[in-house]
C-alpha cells in the first residue's frame, strides 16, 4: 500500500500526459487531498472537466501545502529550493490555463448567434 501511494504521483502524471482522464482520476483518489501533488492533479482534472471554480480551490489547497516547504528552503541552497519553486510555478500555469479557459469560453458565449424564439 505504501508503494502505491508513493509511486502515485508519477502514475498520475503518466496518465495526464497520456490524457488518460478517468484513469488519472482513480490514481489522484489514492494521492492524499491535503499534500501538493493531491491538490494539484485534482485542480488539473477539474480544469479538464470545466469545473474551474473546483480547480481553484484546489490549487489554493495545493499552494497551502506547499508553504511549509518554501519556508522551510527560504534559505536553502538552489539545488534544495528548486523542486517547491517548479511546484509553485506549476500552480501559477494552472491558474493562468483556468483564467485563459474561463475566458474564452465567455467570448465564445457572446460570440454565439441568438436564437430566434
Amino acid at each position: 500500500h505504501t508503494q502505491q501511494l508513493e509511486a502515485a504521483p508519477l502514475v498520475a502524471a503518466a496518465r495526464w500526459h497520456c490524457q488518460q482522464w478517468e484513469a488519472m482520476e482513480l490514481v489522484a483518489r489514492l494521492i492524499p487531498s491535503d499534500t501538493y501533488e493531491g491538490g494539484f492533479y485534482r485542480a488539473v482534472l477539474a480544469t479538464h472537466r470545466r469545473r474551474y471554480e473546483a480547480a481553484r480551490g484546489w490549487v489554493d489547497r495545493a499552494r497551502s501545502a506547499l508553504h511549509p516547504e518554501l519556508r522551510a528552503i527560504a534559505s536553502d541552497t538552489y539545488s534544495r529550493a528548486h523542486a517547491p519553486l517548479v511546484h509553485a510555478q506549476q500552480l501559477s500555469e494552472v491558474e493562468e490555463l483556468i483564467e485563459y479557459r474561463v475566458l474564452q469560453e465567455g467570448l465564445a458565449a457572446r460570440r454565439a448567434p441568438a436564437r430566434p424564439l
